[in-house]
């Protein structure tokens, strides 16, 4: 019996101090990841600090003091900046998907209720995107037709103008419409030369090969971006 107790005893000490050297560690660990430098230095100089963090971090929350009106507004406006950029010419593509993947990485750790919110209002940049562009094009045939350039926006795009600005783009949406309205000022100025059909009909192909080559470049980096198909 005296043996047994022994044994017991033995094991409890060795529990004891393997606690202690647990809470110790990754106390300081969970510190040093998930807090700031005033808590590294109280974990490393103050043990029971150390052992409460080694608690603590089963239960902490990497959210939980972000303004989220604010993280998520930001965010939005970086989504958007990514659909946009890879349509410039002068774009450095590795140093884009680098930074697309470094994002990325970012927001999918994100609550799935905040990363859903990208998600869907990326989603929703690039209809109305797509639906602007559509627009423009139903104007050039109505061209073709009467001899009369004006560019209607579509129900669609009106409605999806709406959806955005609960998404915190309404300021990205009017600035899609400027450069839509220097696109169209620049395009009527030379439409006198354009009443030649077989020229007319090659500025409508050209502008729909854009079209296929922008949604292409939306499809993979919504892909990149939440990991979905668009």
């Amino acid at each position: 019996m005296s043996k047994f107790k022994d044994i017991v005893g033995g094991a409890f000490v060795i529990l004891i101090y393997a606690f202690f050297i647990y809470g110790e560690i990754f106390g300081i660990v969970h510190s040093v990841r998930k807090h700031s430098t005033g808590d590294i230095i109280a974990s490393i100089a103050i043990p029971p600090w150390a052992w409460w963090r080694s608690v603590e971090m089963w239960w902490h929350n990497d959210y939980a003091k972000i303004d989220w009106d604010k993280r998520l507004s930001n965010d939005m406006q970086i989504c958007v900046y990514f659909i946009n950029q890879g349509l410039s010419a002068e774009v450095n593509t590795f140093e884009l998907n680098n930074n697309i993947e470094e994002f990325s990485g970012k927001i999918n750790k994100y609550p799935q209720d905040k990363f859903k919110f990208l998600m869907a209002g990326t989603r929703y940049f690039i209809e109305y995107s797509n639906s602007i562009a559509n627009d423009f094009l139903n104007s050039l045939n109505k061209y073709n037709e009467t001899g009369s350039f004006n560019w209607e926006q579509s129900e669609k795009s009106i409605q999806l103008e709406t959806t955005l600005a609960n998404f915190k783009l309404g300021e990205d949406v009017q600035h899609s419409k400027r450069a839509m309205t220097e696109t169209i000022k620049q395009l009527e100025a030379n439409l006198p030369l354009l009443i030649d059909i077989e020229k007319m009909d090659s500025l409508k192909n050209a502008f729909r090969l854009a079209i296929e080559s922008q949604q292409k470049h939306f499809r993979r980096t919504f892909k990149n971006l939440f990991n979905e198909e668009l």
